[in-house]
């Protein structure tokens, strides 16, 4: 079998024995320039590729260009790590959108040190958020731990409220349709959750129906008040 190779910054040491004394033979792997480019830019956060790593360990920062007043602290972030592979991917979150970035690597190998050619960058703008980002219960109104009856409930009101039929601009027709469409999305997902136990949980194939007017319940009822 191949034995596995050595640490890359790994030290060497031989000893040779002569005649009248020891020669002591030290040596060193060289630390190896690493590469890094930019894979994806969000408005928060960039992914980066990592490449030609060596030694014990690598330093990742990114820093804020210009930024320092403003963000202070935050305008220089750093990931540590052991160095693994020749080769990694790294997210860096919790950064500035629409800010200009420069990022680079280093590694180190004892009292060695080699660092990467800088690469820059500029977040995008930040993403507005719609009705499809917010959690279900926002949307409905209710607690995250809502009961099946408070769920009903609420989906019921707001459905009047938001109905496309109520909706009397032209311009505002589609937000009501697309209200509305989460609306039912949130209940469902809600309803699934629901606590154990409750009992007014619906069955699993959906929630109940509402009563409608002239069934024969109703007819019962009418006909017990005769």
């Amino acid at each position: 079998p191949v034995p596995p190779e050595p640490p890359a910054c790994a030290t060497f040491v031989g000893v040779v024995k002569m005649d009248t004394s020891e020669v002591l033979a030290k040596t060193t792997q060289v630390l190896k320039e690493p590469e890094l480019d930019v894979v994806e830019v969000l408005d928060n956060a960039v992914v980066v590729r990592m490449s030609a790593l060596t030694g014990e360990r690598f330093e990742l920062t990114v820093y804020a260009s210009g930024a320092i007043e403003q963000l202070g602290a935050a305008a220089t972030l750093v990931q540590h790590g052991p160095v693994r592979s020749s080769e990694t991917m790294h997210r860096v979150g919790q950064l500035e959108s629409s800010q200009v970035y420069v990022a680079w690597v280093r590694v180190f190998c004892e009292s060695q040190v080699m660092e990467s050619r800088q690469k820059g960058f500029k977040t995008l703008s930040a993403r507005v958020k719609t009705i499809w980002d917010e959690p279900d219960h926002i949307i409905l109104g209710v607690e995250p731990m809502a009961t099946s009856k408070e769920i009903v409930k609420a989906w019921r009101l707001k459905s009047l409220q938001h109905h496309p039929d109520k909706e009397v601009d032209p311009d505002k027709k589609d937000s009501a349709e697309d209200m509305m469409k989460r609306l039912n999305l949130a209940k469902v997902n809600m309803l699934r959750a629901a606590p154990l136990g409750d009992s007014s949980q619906p069955s699993p194939g959906g929630p109940p129906r509402a009563p409608s007017f002239g069934s024969a319940s109703s007819r019962d009822d009418d006909d017990d008040d005769d």
